[in-house]
């Protein structure tokens, strides 16, 4: 195979793809240079010091989620099984005003940096490490997945080799968060959300015409029954029903959001609640609208293949591979879309890559940083130094995001979708420690160390057991009845390019039934549940063991440490304590670790609280 034969990209393909790199990385030098220039502290570059405005943080948290994976899985999912992903907007409804009223409130009272500083408030620093470890795993590994996605796509579509594609996205995202910190981050993921959307309706405008209409498509996707998407069957093995999409994708929606770092970072960002729930409630619209947009994708794939299924054919090995090839097929003859598109893939991975490396630049600055150097120094950290720690952090996490992606493509399936079901495993467990902590009270922290580990423990059990032994799910109808002699007249890429790519959707086949029950039938639990399992396991052991060691009394716990149930029912009026008082001299809010409230100051720790913290001091 002759290089021009790989190599389909335009010259003007090159030239857009280059300039969505080279505005992002600007946006990052901008807010370097005018940080360095103000001689501005690292509150600005974790948090833009509280100050950012809340509709580009919306944005940026809807692009901290809308990341590569989604942007191939989810019209995947639609061309494989169906419509049905379409019910995740109905779950937003109830999600995000919960969020917003409950959580929203809570970790703005507290004004802290790293939310799992929170945990060792409430319990110690055992419970503050498992959190803010257990992040830095799923967030590593997941943004290196999704950094490798669109490296493979760049890599088919121009015929730059798949370790130079990765290194060049992984290096610009590196650079401009490093740079820019959260302002570079949040004004870059404006700016990438609008490439997304533009280069996914161009893939939609053009399988749209190339089809015949809107009509034609709805159509033929009614006639493939893609458009079945109302089972309202009970059933916690069966791979997705409206149910198990409402409330146990909801759960793991919630879970994504209030159990991360790299959401509440961004709450923590803007000036005051009020603002950090209008950002929360613009989810609504903004994620159902951009999932309706990629489920449109879908649609318009399956109607452009319906009756030559590039899987069957040989076109493609997994169906993940499908939008990439859809794109060459659909806009190869018009210079400058392939790029649009393309662009728009690695504009979502970049967008995930700099949220993850300044979100875990901010727990690791925190929850590491700052107490080794109270312990080794015996004084707190100067505002220069935190910020050099904090970009330190950053490119090594960016590096090393890049350092595990290159080797992806050597590795097999199974170990591919394990390292995308690291997310789930881990956010159950996590959400419901955040649980425990807040709305229980009687939760001491061996109840709430022993319930989260157990939850872990679980939870990869199981995960693994589906990857290694898991059952597969029945795919609905494709076929191959339309393809002609004339069919390879529309291919724009060799089959032994768009064969090198593996399946990346984060949905692990899961059976539809079970007959008796063995210890492998675990492994059938539809993925949809498998937070809500992370998170009945860590409430129910901690509560139970909590009681069993001896629970906390009333009073035990600061009422500031626990969440007030008043503060959910309306908008609070005041602003932000934070907002309103000065920063000390070295740029932190001495409020954020203690409050001029008596009840919020970390009291000493007794009892069996105190026996699991002392495994901090060995």
């Amino acid at each position: 195979m002759s290089e021009m034969e790989v190599n389909r990209f335009h010259w003007a393909d090159y030239v857009v793809f280059g300039i969505s790199l080279v505005i992002s990385t600007g946006i990052g030098v901008y807010h370097g240079w005018k940080t360095t220039k103000a001689d501005s502290g690292v509150m600005e570059y974790m948090l833009g010091n509280r100050q950012l405005k809340y509709v580009p943080v919306a944005f940026s948290i809807l692009a901290s989620y809308m990341s590569a994976i989604g942007m191939l899985g989810i019209p995947s999912e639609v061309y494989t099984f169906g419509a049905m992903v379409v019910l995740r907007c109905f779950c937003y409804v109830w999600v995000f005003p919960i969020l917003a009223h409950t959580f929203v409130p809570f970790f703005q009272k507290l004004q802290l940096t790293s939310a799992y500083e929170y945990l060792e408030l409430r319990f110690n620093k055992v419970l503050k490490w498992t959190g803010s470890v257990t992040f830095i795993i799923r967030t590593y590994i997941y943004m290196a997945i999704a950094l490798y996605a669109p490296a493979l796509a760049m890599s088919q579509a121009s015929g730059i080799p798949i370790w130079a594609s990765i290194v060049i996205a992984g290096i610009v995202g590196t650079f401009y968060t490093t740079m820019g910190g959260m302002r570079a981050v949040v004004w870059t993921d404006v700016f990438q959300v609008c490439v997304m959307v533009a280069g996914t309706l161009a893939l939609i405008i053009g399988g749209t015409i190339r089809v015949g209409g809107l009509d034609k498509v709805w159509n033929i996707n009614m006639e493939g029954k893609r458009l079945d998407i109302f089972d309202f069957r009970f059933g916690l093995t069966i791979r997705q029903t409206f149910w198990s999409t409402l409330f146990g994708y909801g759960l793991s929606t919630m879970a994504m959001h209030a159990g991360s770092q790299t959401t509440i970072q961004r709450w923590m960002s803007v000036k005051n609640v009020k603002e950090a729930q209008i950002t929360t409630w613009l989810q609504i619209p903004l994620t159902s609208l951009f999932q309706l947009v990629l489920v449109l994708q879908g649609m318009v794939m399956y109607a452009f293949y319906h009756k030559c299924d590039p899987l069957q054919t040989g076109r493609v090995a997994k169906a993940d591979q499908l939008s990439p090839l859809m794109s060459i097929d659909i806009l190869g003859a018009v210079p400058g879309l392939p790029g649009l598109f393309l662009s728009a893939i690695v504009c979502a991975a970049l967008s995930t890559l700099s949220s993850g490396i300044n979100s875990m630049s901010a727990v690791v600055l925190e929850d590491v940083v700052k107490p080794w150097y109270m312990w080794k120094y015996n004084t707190v950290i100067s505002d220069r130094k935190a910020t050099l720690a904090s970009k330190i952090a950053s490119g090594i996490f960016g590096m090393l995001a890049v350092a595990l992606a290159i080797p992806a493509q050597y590795v097999s399936e199974n170990v591919i979708q394990f390292t995308n079901r690291v997310y789930s495993m881990n956010s159950g467990p996590v959400f419901g420690l955040f649980i425990v902590a807040m709305f229980f009270p009687w939760t001491n922290s061996i109840g709430a160390f022993v319930g989260v580990m157990t939850s872990l423990v679980i939870s990869y059990w199981i995960g693994l057991g589906a990857l290694i032994d898991g059952p597969s799910s029945p795919k609905l109808p494709l076929r191959i009845d339309g393809c002609g002699a004339n069919n390879t007249d529309v291919l724009y890429t060799p089959t032994a390019v768009l064969e090198d790519f593996v399946n990346i959707t984060m949905d692990t086949p899961v059976a539809e039934t079970s007959v008796g029950f063995q210890i492998k039938d675990l492994y059938t639990l539809s993925y949809l549940w498998f937070t809500l399992l992370g998170l009945l396991v860590t409430i129910v052991v901690g509560l139970v063991v909590s009681f069993i060691s001896g629970h906390n009394k009333s009073g035990d716990i600061p009422e500031n440490l626990l969440f007030n149930w008043s503060s959910c029912l309306c908008w609070r009026r005041e602003k932000s304590r934070h907002s309103s008082e000065p920063m000390s001299e070295n740029g932190y809010n001495n409020n954020a670790l203690i409050s001029t409230n008596s009840s919020l100051v970390k009291q000493p720790l007794t009892g069996k609280d105190a026996d699991l913290d002392n495994i901090t001091r060995l």
